[in-house]
């Protein structure tokens, strides 16, 4: 009796046990449940980044959130929103941040540009001859008195036309300015001599002139380096060597450019989009993808793919961008889904000899709703199809194309209006694509104040309104 009075006991003693860790587990889990919910007591931002040009974006990777609870633990977050993601003044910017009805501020220090400069150490320039770009520096001075050296400028005609000072205008988005350069009179060249001191260009990519030096021998003994030549080729047409022909005042010689096969190292995406409302979907037009070559190079390259681009909460979004088996991350702003605007509708009317549905389809306001097409699709192309979804109930069906840019802003939202002596309650709506076979029955929803029936749109093709009398 005890041996077996000692066994059950055990047998109890272990089932209490795991009741026990059961409930511990379950308060912890709970405990951490309620923990992920809590609101904080307060929230600060800690903004890390520098000052930013108007107009662009506040560097999200730069910001820290956190937030400070009741028992005094505190917590890095994210899904917060901004007052303002873009820096919109000079000076002093204060950006509010909102993260579950708690708010912070920071300061954004916002600049732009005010004015450029530009000086040339190249000397002078004998007639003919062009300005030497490695010599010309061009610099950006902003409101901050901040500056940065810029090669995005543009030389209205580079080439010295005549003896003497010549001026030059250079320009930087809407500001210029001008230096005056001097010029020689022309001399005879009798020889060419040109180097390449660069370490290689990609097969296809354009050769940067400031690896190549060319002097040239002047017929007095005289030498000097000049810019206005020609290369009978720009790119590598192969891996390895490629022998180039200069020319400059109709004297030739050659310059080896080695070609190298075109690898890429990284890619860097960036988004330049306007935020995205809820259920809304990323545009690929939105984003520019370059790729860095293993010689340091880059390009801007097509054909990439985002395979996640829907929105999917208020907040911020990290979306992967891939290009080959390479990849990076943008950062989207999801904002509330805003409600079907119908001022700028698609308007539409089919019959089927039974009744006469009209429809609507809301378009954005900066679209043309012009580009959305609605035809009416005989029934009888459809008798064999809807035998297997709706057999012996009434159908009309109607066709939806488009064309231009519309397909972007699809998902659309659609009303049919549905006529009197039938319930929009008692209707469903099938889409083909092909007019063979049923893909999907729609998930609509009936507005009874009005007798319709709404729903998203998703692609063109074939839609079929089954509907029954009341």
């Amino acid at each position: 009796m005890i041996k077996v009075f000692s066994k059950q006991w055990k047998k109890v003693s272990l089932v209490l046990l795991l009741v026990l860790m059961c409930l511990l587990s379950g308060s912890f889990m709970a405990d951490r449940a309620e923990a992920a919910t809590t609101v904080p007591s307060y929230i600060y931002a800690v903004y890390s980044g520098g000052t930013v040009l108007t107009g662009e974006d506040i560097d999200l990777d730069t910001l820290k959130v956190y937030a400070v609870y009741s028992d005094g633990s505190v917590d890095e977050v994210s899904g917060y929103t901004l007052s303002s993601y873009t820096v919109t003044s000079t000076g002093s910017n204060l950006i509010t941040v909102v993260y579950l009805g708690k708010t912070a501020g920071f300061y954004v220090n916002g600049k732009k540009l005010s004015y450029i400069t530009a000086t040339y150490t190249g000397g002078f320039i004998y007639v003919g001859d062009s300005m030497d770009t490695r010599k010309l520096h061009v610099y950006m001075i902003y409101t901050d008195g901040s500056s940065q050296e810029t090669k995005e400028y543009t030389i209205t005609d580079p080439v010295i036309s005549s003896a003497g000072l010549n001026q030059k205008q250079i320009t930087y988005g809407s500001k210029n300015t001008s230096i005056s350069v001097y010029g020689l009179a022309a001399k005879k060249v009798s020889q060419l001599i040109a180097s390449y001191t660069g370490s290689g260009t990609m097969v296809g990519l354009e050769i940067d002139r400031e690896d190549i030096y060319v002097t040239a021998v002047y017929s007095d003994g005289s030498s000097g380096l000049v810019s206005n030549y020609t290369l009978s080729i720009s790119k590598p047409q192969v891996v390895g060597d490629n022998v180039i022909t200069v020319t400059y005042s109709g004297v030739k010689t050659t310059v080896t450019v080695t070609g190298i096969e075109k690898t890429i190292s990284s890619i860097s995406a960036e988004y330049n989009g306007e935020t995205v409302e809820v259920g809304g979907y990323v545009r690929l037009e939105n984003i520019t993808v370059t790729a860095k070559y293993a010689d340091g190079s880059t390009e801007k390259v097509t054909g990439f793919t985002l395979p996640n681009p829907e929105i999917y909460y208020v907040g911020t979004h990290s979306k992967t961008v891939y290009y080959q088996e390479l990849s990076d991350t943008i950062t989207v702003i999801g904002v509330e889904e805003k409600e079907a605007d119908y001022d700028n509708a698609a308007t539409f009317e089919v019959s089927d000899g039974y009744i006469d549905l009209s429809g609507e389809i809301a378009v954005p306001a900066y679209s043309d709703a012009g580009e959305i097409y609605v035809d009416p699709v005989d029934a009888d192309l459809l008798v064999r199809l809807m035998r297997r979804v709706a057999k012996g109930m009434l159908y009309i069906s109607f066709q939806i194309d488009f064309s231009g840019e519309i397909e972007d802003e699809f998902p659309l939202e659609m009303t049919l209006e549905i006529p009197d002596g039938y319930s929009a309650e008692n209707c469903i709506l099938y889409y083909t694509p092909n007019q063979r076979s049923i893909i999907a029955q729609m998930n609509t929803e009936a507005d009874t104040d009005r007798n319709a029936l709404v729903c998203d749109i998703f692609n063109a093709g074939t839609y079929v309104l089954v509907y029954t009398e009341e």
